[in-house]
């Protein structure tokens, strides 16, 4: 049973015509419990299934209980924003906000409780128009200080498993442009340019309470006793799923065809490894 709630708001003042500012909070409680059974039959194990239960009265279809886990949190999230408005076409802005996603519990029961992630974003944007309309240029510059966050793998028995790592910066810029060539062809481009990184050791185990573990020089004791070579990824390591860049580009032909609006649409798209 996953229970969220939160109350949250913002205020937008406008300073003078061109300058206008926002503030916004947002307060959270999220509670997440895990109750029944799981794992195999009597007989498959002395110590998991049937061999840990507490509890002889059954759930549901289960031969009994074995896991009864809560999690619960509060926190606060903010958000600050500035904009300038240089002319009706072209406004320039920079903002400051927080995000983050609960933590929980796996559904493997001897493993410790995921914590929640946080995301702290700065950035700087523009929003433009140009030639009469014609031509569209946004685009920001960020950077992202992630703490503490959650990834999952496939672990034992085809269970998905899901842990905190140390903590990450993604720096990075992002941009499009749209462009009316003429009355009936537009063209339209993106690139993404990302630099992201680890910032802490991920020593690939946690604490009792599913924290990350960060110091783990070689020689140390994992959380089963187990002697280590050191962090699985130190620090600076790039972060996987991410490309350094990404690009694409668009372009649209309208046509009149039988009393009739149709068009030709080609696109090009581009991710690094």
């Amino acid at each position: 049973q996953d229970d969220d709630s939160a109350i949250f708001g913002e205020m937008t003042f406008d300073f003078t015509d061109q300058w206008s500012g926002t503030l916004g909070g947002r307060y959270y409680h999220t509670k997440d419990s895990l109750f029944g059974f799981y794992g195999f039959g009597t007989g498959y194990s002395s110590s998991t299934g049937e061999g840990s239960c507490f509890a002889q009265t059954p759930f549901r279809d289960a031969p009994c209980v074995n896991l009864d886990k809560t999690t619960k949190e509060d926190g606060s999230l903010g958000k600050a924003n500035l904009t300038y408005k240089i002319d009706d076409t072209k406004m320039i802005y920079g903002t400051w906000s927080e995000g983050f996603r609960p933590g929980g519990i796996n559904r493997r029961g001897s493993l410790p409780p995921y914590q929640s992630d946080t995301l702290t974003n700065y950035e700087f944007g523009w929003k433009t128009e140009w030639f009469d309309h014609r031509l569209r240029w946004n685009g920001a510059v960020f950077q992202e200080n992630w703490k503490d966050f959650q990834f999952a793998i496939l672990g034992a028995n085809g269970l998905t498993e899901i842990k905190n790592s140390a903590q990450a910066r993604i720096r990075g810029l992002e941009s499009n442009i749209v462009w009316a060539a003429t009355y009936n062809l537009t063209l339209n481009g993106g690139i993404a340019l990302y630099k992201s990184e680890l910032t802490e050791n991920y020593c690939g185990f946690t604490e009792a309470d599913g924290s990350p573990v960060t110091n783990c020089p070689p020689g140390s004791l994992n959380s089963d006793g187990d002697v280590i070579d050191g962090p699985e990824a130190p620090k600076g390591t790039r972060l996987p799923l991410t490309a350094k860049v990404k690009g694409n580009l668009t372009a649209r032909y309208n046509f009149d065809a039988w009393s009739q609006e149709a068009y030709l649409q080609g696109t090009v798209f581009f991710e690094g490894r």
